[in-house]
Order: C-alpha cells, then sequence, then structure tokens
C-alpha cells in the first residue's frame, strides 16, 4: 500500500473514531499532497509524499515557535499534536552519532577544507537524502571541521 494511500486509510478511520484532531491534520496534508499531485498532474511517489510531509512538519515547527514567543500555549499545544500526528509517516533520521560517523568518514576521505564544507555537504546529502537532518549535517559539519583543524 502506497504512503498515499496509507494517509486516505487512517482518513477514514479518523472520520469512523470521530478523532476531530487527527483528522483535521490529516485533511490538510491530504490537501496539500492533492495540490502537489494537480501541479504535476500525475500521481505522487512515497517520497515526494514524504517530502511533502517534511515540508508541513517545518512550517509547523516555525509557527510553533512563533506562537510560544507569543505566549499562545493554546496554539503550541494544537500544533505539537498535528506533528506526532505527521511525525507518524515519516522514516527515522539518522541520530547524531551515526550522522557523526558518516561526516567523519567524508573529511577522511576528503581532507578537511573548510571552503569545501558545503560540496561534501551535497555529496552526503546526496546519498543519505530523506535520512538524515540537514541542520543537524551542518552543524556536525562544523564541529567536526573546528575540531579537527585544531
Amino acid at each position: 500500500m502506497s504512503l498515499v494511500e496509507t494517509i486516505r486509510h487512517d482518513t477514514e478511520a479518523a472520520m469512523k473514531s470521530r478523532d476531530a484532531g487527527r483528522l483535521d491534520t490529516l485533511r490538510m496534508l491530504r490537501s496539500a499532497l492533492k495540490n502537489l499531485a494537480i501541479e504535476k498532474r500525475r500521481e505522487l511517489e512515497d517520497d515526494e509524499v514524504v517530502a511533502t510531509i517534511r515540508t508541513e512538519v517545518k512550517r509547523l515547527r516555525d509557527s510553533e515557535n512563533d506562537f510560544r514567543a507569543g505566549g499562545r500555549i493554546d496554539l503550541v499545544n494544537k500544533i505539537e499534536a498535528e506533528l506526532v500526528v505527521l511525525n507518524a509517516y515519516l522514516p527515522a533520521l539518522m541520530s547524531e552519532d551515526g550522522v557523526r560517523e558518516v561526516v567523519s568518514a567524508k573529511l577522511e576521505e576528503s581532507g578537511r577544507d573548510p571552503k569545501q564544507m558545503g560540496k561534501l555537504m551535497g555529496e552526503i546529502m546526496a546519498v543519505y537524502k530523506g535520512k538524515m537532518d540537514g541542520g543537524m549535517l551542518a552543524r556536525v559539519m562544523k564541529e567536526e571541521m573546528a575540531e579537527k583543524s585544531q
């Protein structure tokens, strides 16, 4: 069963169980997926669905930070519940230790020129697309390059 079908099935289950919060989140996701499918004029593949979910998660996290800064705890709680629903459809990301191992191996292989950081990150993300958080990779890469250059 494709990820789109799984989301459709889970939406129907949320309707039947009258789970309003989950249903609203899944409807929002299905709307985003349908818009993308219309734009592409074809059915979406699972990697496109995962990319769309990651985009929605990022959007929600940005909103969560804004609401937290504004003292709107009620909206922060709502967004946290939505994030739980969306994260259930995402594959697990690599741990920081795993990222650190990949970065160390790449730095050993290519040298430690800080000017090459962007190129190295691009190469790593090409191999580990969807399995590694880009922000964590950048942070670990900076730490490893600083540590090794001393």
